[in-house]
């Protein structure tokens, strides 16, 4: 909602709040509670106005994490770099090492969120998103050797061995076995933490470029929590109405 209108009907309640000093008892207090209603509705427009416009500035300055979380496991974890224009590529992420993943499912679980944002300013990591399998899990394909459909990919990124899963629908096409395929393929393209990491953000911007996607409301659904948590957030959570 434009800031305009949301001015404009703070104006606009402000303007019968001062007219229900002429109607009954009952009408004003009716009246009064719905416009109590109105007034916190457009604050709270303003408000997560107020933290979309910071996430949008945080995306373009500085580094953004990403982590697919589920049952106590960090399944892939990529950085997005600041953002120079809105193409968005595999490239404009950073990947992390096996060792990195365990260090940042140990915070993760600990709820220890300043140490996976750092302390090197120019490194320094704006916020921290934690998602679910479930809200990236929209309709995709993507070529890995063979066709690959978003549940195939899900699969792959919380195998332990996630090129037995392309490596299995290879088998025949190659004629060879599953164990050369899967040597192959990580020859290929990567490490098994490399390849979930370039997987992960591929679904991400699946997601995040198409046109259902909504942050708040994601955050509603228990899909999506932000690191530091949005003021927005806090309140919706006091106030369940909203």
């Amino acid at each position: 909602m434009d800031l305009i209108i949301v001015g404009l009907i703070i104006f606009g309640a402000l303007i019968l709040l001062f007219a229900t000093r002429f109607l009954s008892k009952a009408f004003k207090i009716v009246t009064k509670i719905i416009l109590i209603i109105v007034l916190l509705f457009a604050i709270l427009t303003i408000i997560t106005y107020n933290d979309l416009s910071n996430l949008k500035k945080g995306f373009y300055e500085n580094n953004n994490m990403f982590i697919l979380y589920g049952n106590n496991t960090v399944y892939a974890a990529v950085n997005l770099k600041p953002i120079k224009n809105l193409t968005f590529t595999l490239d404009s992420f950073d990947y992390y090492s096996a060792d990195e993943l365990n260090r940042i499912q140990e915070y993760v679980n600990q709820k220890n969120y300043s140490a996976l944002q750092g302390n090197d300013s120019d490194n320094k990591t704006e916020n921290i998103f934690i998602v679910t399998p479930e809200l990236i899990d929209k309709p995709y394909k993507l070529k890995l050797t063979t066709e690959l459909n978003e549940t195939e990919i899900i699969e792959m990124i919380k195998s332990d061995n996630p090129y037995s899963i392309p490596a299995k629908k290879l088998v025949n096409e190659y004629n060879a076995t599953e164990e050369n395929l899967i040597i192959a393929l990580r020859e290929n393209y990567g490490n098994d933490e490399k390849v979930k990491g370039y997987l992960f953000a591929a679904l991400l911007m699946n997601y995040y470029q198409s046109s259902g996607s909504n942050i708040i409301n994601d955050i509603k659904s228990g899909d999506m929590q932000i690191i530091p948590e949005m003021l927005s957030v806090k309140i919706m959570r006091l106030i369940p109405i909203v």
